[in-house]
């Protein structure tokens, strides 16, 4: 926020005291010293007050930088025409797009600023990019570029393409529509991956990374079918069902890698290396139901539905090659499967006198292998053997019940009290949305100290996500009236958001069950750091203010009013 893509200022000691006013403290430069105090940057800088360990201290710099850009083009087409009973349409649509993306750990860039070139400071910087060079800057071509004896590509930006073609008939007959058709989907990433997962080095030097460990990442085509059927049951009812298959492409962010990353497994083991073997996940789904009409008032409608997913990504350790020696690394592949079922209803009221009606509620089951993609990320980094357990259990999205509920009172022109001649809630209304969701799961621990780093936390106390957060309930409210001045509309409206205030909570401490307390205070573990802390009262204060993280709730209640002008 202040040195922006001042890069080489992050961690230069001169500039921030003469510029900011600070002194850069904690390690953030690896050599020298403070020219004032005499102290070693790696020793800290300005200390005040017997620091209680909880908060970085004053003159830290927050070592990230990332730059990207992601254009697209995309063009769509569709046909229908109708032959007698039979209602054709065919169309496609393709994009393709320029991904670029910049990443560097910029406080190194200080140190051996007497000694080391700028390309080898830029080197060492924990850089990750593709469509810029080693500096930052934009480019359109391969290029390789070699920095203290280690050769590596600065890559062109990839051009992913997406296309589909689709076809679909839907013919009608007497008491019975079909719907049947297919899709094709097409993915071209455009980048290169790592040849063999299992031989990183095998196919040219085996013992530096270079060309011949790299091809191209083949296209993915997939045909998908698409079939559905309804029929009238009754004159005021029609049941309904049908089955597809979804395609998803991986996110680039998952498939894509740097060779200066890669370049890491040349004498290390790896902990996030993508070697580009990812391919989309695929979606099955059934539903069927019924739609029944009351009159002319009122309908609902009732699907109930069920999806297998397979293919989803997360992440898992990999053993390779290294010429006559084996090493692991951590990478992403397509390793969970998912299942949701549920029932989804929608009850629909018409406007009747002043008011209408619409009621959705859903009751779903969400369970799989990994809710994330890199929910196996400790397991595979910690464990013994790297194991990533495969255990059914609900995913952390799921949520069992969600019911919304928007209900609108309102008067037309001419409508609504009259009051001394007047009828002065014409043109006006109010709605109420109520929405209520059930809490979703976690993984109760036995402690948490939020200063350990979430993959120290406690043993786990009992099965995967086998506890479930409160539930949250919340109501909007939007008042507004419209006046016409000649050819003018004014519409100003009230719009209250959280009506009641509540504490909405949408985390909570896997250690409690509670958003704003660990419960570590009270351990004997938290007991003992505050009786070691050399001010154990700030500890104590601090530690309570970290745990009162405002991204664990809700919005509080929010007002705002507005004006709404057409003309």
């Amino acid at each position: 926020g202040f040195w922006r893509d001042n890069l080489l200022s992050y961690g230069d000691f001169d500039a921030n005291r003469e510029q900011q006013g600070v002194l850069l403290t904690g390690g953030d430069l690896s050599e020298g010293s403070d020219p004032v105090t005499g102290q070693p940057f790696g020793n800290g800088g300005r200390i005040e007050r017997p620091d209680p360990g909880v908060f970085h201290g004053f003159g830290r710099v927050f070592n990230n930088y990332t730059q990207y850009e992601i254009s697209t083009l995309g063009a769509d087409f569709n046909f229908t025409k109708q032959f007698k009973n039979h209602l054709v349409e065919f169309g496609g649509t393709v994009e393709q797009s320029n991904v670029r993306y910049w990443s560097i750990a910029p406080v190194s860039l200080a140190s051996f600023k007497d000694t080391r070139t700028m390309a080898e400071r830029y080197f060492s910087g924990i850089n990750f990019f593709y469509g810029y060079d080693l500096f930052g800057n934009t480019i359109e071509n391969d290029n390789f570029r070699t920095v203290a004896g280690d050769r590596f590509l600065e890559a062109a930006p990839p051009q992913p393409v997406t296309s589909a073609i689709y076809f679909q008939d839907k013919i009608e007959f007497q008491d019975f529509i079909l719907n049947i058709g297919f899709r094709w989907d097409r993915f071209d990433p455009d980048y290169i991956r790592i040849k063999d997962p299992f031989n990183v080095l095998g196919f040219g030097n085996p013992t530096e990374l270079d060309e011949a460990d790299f091809e191209p990442m083949p296209a993915e085509n997939y045909v998908s079918p698409r079939i559905g059927f309804a029929f009238p049951v009754t004159e005021f009812t029609v049941f309904h069902a049908q089955y597809g298959i979804f395609r998803q492409q991986p996110r680039l962010f998952d498939l894509y890698d740097s060779w200066i990353n890669l370049d890491d497994l040349e004498f290390i083991d790896g902990q996030g290396q993508n070697n580009g073997h990812l391919k989309s996940e695929s979606t099955t789904q059934y539903e069927f139901g019924f739609k029944q009409q009351f009159g002319n008032q009122a309908s609902l409608d009732m699907t109930a539905y069920y999806k297998n997913v397979k293919g989803l990504t997360n992440v898992t350790t990999v053993t390779s090659q290294r010429g006559r020696t084996k090493f692991q690394y951590i990478t992403t592949i397509n390793a969970d499967f998912g299942t949701v079922k549920g029932l989804a209803a929608s009850f629909n009221l018409r406007r009747l006198g002043p008011i209408s009606v619409k009621l959705d509620y859903t009751l779903a089951l969400a369970e799989g292998t990994g809710s994330s993609q890199s929910s196996s990320f400790i397991a595979t980094f910690r464990n013994q053997n790297n194991e990533t357990p495969k255990v059914i259990a609900p995913l952390d999205f799921d949520q069992r019940h969600t019911l919304t509920a928007s209900v609108d009172f309102r008067a037309n022109k001419g409508e609504g009290p009259v009051l001394a001649g007047t009828k002065i809630l014409e043109n006006s209304g109010v709605n109420f949305l109520i929405s209520y969701n059930s809490g979703r799961p976690y993984t109760p621990i036995e402690s948490q100290n939020l200063l350990a780093g979430s993959s120290l936390y406690g043993p786990v106390l009992t099965t995967l996500n086998s506890a479930y957060t409160a539930g949250t309930f919340r109501i909007d409210m939007r008042m507004d009236k419209l006046f016409t001045i000649g050819k003018i509309r004014l519409n100003p409206y009230l719009w209250v958001q959280n009506l009641l205030d509540r504490d909405n909570f949408i985390d909570v401490y896997r250690s409690t069950g509670e958003p704003d307390d660990t419960a570590f205070l009270n351990s004997a573990e938290g007991q003992q750091n505050i009786r070691s802390n050399p001010d154990p009262e700030a500890f104590i204060q601090d530690y309570k203010a970290l745990e009162r993280d405002p991204t664990n709730y809700g919005i509080p209640r929010l007002v705002r009013l507005g004006l709404r002008i057409k003309f």
